[in-house]
């Protein structure tokens, strides 16, 4: 076992194309470890410091890893990492948005982790206003036989870097949604229009929305789109980025007749459809929202608005009511959005 060991050491000193290499085809175990990101603190200003720490669950005798985490370079700076335990770690490889780490423990009576226990922590500082998301795009984790565990998209979170001013409006003040609208602003989810306006009130279309989403989720943008719908053509420069990450994604399907209508107003349903679409909660396809119209909501949109309602990211409108196709304001659009962001760091 002990030469098993020295191997390990040794691979983890030439980080070339692979740190900890397949040995055996086989895992550990038919559970598979899981791994989570925790951030010390959701929200931070530029220049501040932000730590993120990987935990592990499920974990069985786990003596090293290497880990690829992608960030976005243009929000973040990245500063260091660094393991939770004594062993034998690797300096950082940091190219292109994607860090590079690994450890190994060393010494033959040296036990491995099991069940749940912090990893590694990795240091960032926040270099411009906007949500970041970060993500464990692989891990390799082994066990003291060097019996392998690879992962695949393993976990994903949002960092917020927000403006420490305030953001003012000349139109918001003493509005409902005033605080919501200025953290957006800070976030740069949502802009307000050149005369210093926001407009809480003023409706939105499809591909507004389908932009403020894909901004909140720090989504990666083709820029040259693709003519996935009939009325592509149709579409806004500024949209066509968003729309068609969004659609890539799965969070919007467009209508029967293959057209998206970018410039259609979003409706309510469709607005909460969407925001669980980009949660990636499991809906329940039997439920029933618990709104006095609930007769009125559309069957493909009530497990998503049921959900949506349970977890606290859409509102009624008063009375008990939702109604469903009402069409969203920005106030509401920024609300839900943020909900959603919120939700998805707990």
């Amino acid at each position: 076992m002990m030469k098993w060991k020295t191997l390990l050491t040794v691979l983890c000193f030439s980080l070339c194309v692979s740190i900890l290499p397949i040995a055996k085809a086989a895992a550990l175990d038919t559970v598979k470890p899981k791994l989570t990101l925790r951030l010390e603190t959701k929200e931070a200003a530029v220049g501040q410091e932000i730590s993120i720490v990987v935990k592990g669950e499920q974990l069985k005798d786990l003596y090293g890893y290497e880990l690829k985490l992608k960030y976005n370079e243009a929000k973040l700076k990245f500063k260091s990492a660094a393991a939770k335990w004594k062993g034998m770690p690797v300096t950082p490889d940091h190219k292109n948005g994607v860090i590079t780490f690994a450890h190994t423990k060393i010494g033959a009576s040296t036990k491995g982790e099991n069940g749940t226990a912090d990893i590694a922590t990795f240091v960032f500082e926040g270099k411009a206003n906007g949500v970041a998301a970060i993500e464990i795009a692989e891990a390799k984790l082994v066990d003291s036989e060097i019996m392998p565990v690879q992962l695949k998209n393993a976990a994903r979170t949002f960092i917020q870097v927000a403006s420490a001013s305030a953001i003012a409006f000349k139109d918001t003040k003493g509005h409902w949604a005033e605080a919501a609208i200025n953290r957006a602003a800070s976030l740069t989810i949502v802009n307000g229009y050149e005369n210093g306006a926001f407009q809480a009130n003023a409706q939105v279309t499809r591909a507004q929305f389908a932009a403020m989403l894909m901004r909140a989720l720090d989504a990666g943008l083709d820029p040259a789109g693709s003519a996935r719908y009939k009325d592509a053509g149709q579409f806004p420069a500024w949209a066509r980025p968003f729309i068609e990450s969004a659609s890539r994604t799965g969070i919007i399907t467009g209508y029967e007749d293959g057209t998206f209508r970018s410039e259609r107003l979003i409706t309510r349903e469709e607005m909460a459809v969407m925001i669980m679409r980009a949660s990636g909660d499991s809906l329940d396809a039997a439920s029933v929202p618990a709104f006095a119209d609930e007769a009125r909501i559309a069957a493909w949109a009530k497990p998503a608005v049921d959900q949506a309602a349970k977890l606290g990211l859409v509102k009624g409108r008063g009375n008990n009511r939702f109604e469903p196709a009402a069409h969203a304001t920005r106030a509401e659009a920024v609300t839900m959005i943020l909900s959603l962001i919120d939700h998805l760091n707990k």
